[in-house]
This record gives C-alpha cells, structure tokens and sequence, in this order.
C-alpha cells in the first residue's frame, strides 16, 4: 500500500471522529484497519507528515502518536485527498484484504467506471455465490442480507461500475459462512 494511500485512511479515521474532544492512537487505527506498517517508526513518520501539512495535532508516546484532526484537516477531507488530488478523501473508502499484500478493494467512490474484461467470468462468480447461499443452512436475516449485497454488487457491475458499499458488506458478513467467503474473495479478485 503507498504511503498516501495510509495518510488517506488515518485522515480519514480521524475525520470520524472530528468532534468528539478525544486523541486517537494512530498505530491502533492501523490495526484495527488491517494497515501493512513497519512498527512505531512509520507511524511517527507517517504523524509527521500529517502534523506538518498541518492536518492533525500529535502527541508522540514511545511507540505510538495520539493525534486528533485539526479545522484544516477537516477542510482537505472533505475537499482533497493524498491519493486522488482533487477529490474529496470522505468518498474513497479502501478494504485492506488480510494477508495479501497490495490487494485493496476502493469503494464508495464516485463517477467511477470500469471496463470489466471479464464481465461473463464474473457474472458466472456471481451465480456460483447466489447457489451457495441458496444451499447453506443459515439463518433467514444472513440469507436475505447475502442476497441483498450480492444483487447490489451485480446492479452495479451490470452498470458499469465499481460496487460501493456492498462488497464491502458482503465480505463482512459472509466471512463466517463456510463454503461461501472463498467465493466472496474469488469474486472480489475478479473485480
């Protein structure tokens, strides 16, 4: 992942929680993220960078930085972005995939189209998943919840792009279903 990849989404963590008076531990949003970084030293690295364009206010541990989002730093989120210059960080949302490295997933982004080049591998995919659901003992809420994702992932596909946030619900959710979430990933590769 490239460093202005991971400035983005600690921005972005901070912009959530911009009003509520609290410091937030930089190197336990990276994990609890799922962020590829080197221990301590490019958190502090990566807080300099934020402290010096002026975006977040820090407060350096020995291992760690507590830092909240500064007015300018709520300014760029909603206005710029590290990665994509001009567009607004609060639109781009990445899923880190565990254990593969440089495979994240960018949802929730607008006026993105994508040329599948494989749309009847994909569609098939789809259809492989929606028989796997269909099959599995689960409850009626998981069933309809799958099915409900799953349809928005193929609405958006057969539009022409990429799916916002339902593949990114369709992983949480079919993560502890057997026989199902190599499916998911498999799909999420193809896209």
């Amino acid at each position: 992942m490239k460093q202005t990849e991971k400035l983005d989404l600690l921005l972005r963590e901070l912009y959530k929680h911009k009003f509520d008076g609290h410091v937030h531990s930089l190197t336990q949003i990276c994990e609890e993220k799922d962020l590829p970084i080197e221990p301590h030293n490019e958190v502090r690295l990566l807080a300099h960078r934020l402290i010096d364009d002026g975006f977040i206010t820090g407060n350096f541990t020995l291992d760690d930085c507590l830092a909240e989002i500064t007015s300018y730093g709520v300014e760029y989120c909603e206005d710029d972005s590290y990665t994509y210059k001009g567009s607004s960080l609060i639109t781009n949302n990445y899923i880190s995939i565990s254990n593969s490295p440089n495979s994240n997933i960018v949802s929730e982004s607008k006026n993105v189209t994508i040329n599948f080049t494989n749309y009847s591998s994909i569609k098939g995919k789809i259809s492989e998943i929606k028989d796997a659901i269909n099959s599995a003992t689960l409850d009626d809420e998981t069933r309809t919840d799958l099915l409900d994702c799953l349809e928005e992932v193929e609405t958006s596909i057969d539009a022409g792009k990429k799916p916002k946030f339902s593949m990114k619900q369709l992983i949480e959710i079919g993560a502890n279903v057997s026989g199902i979430t190599s499916l998911i990933v498999e799909l999420s590769q193809l896209l």
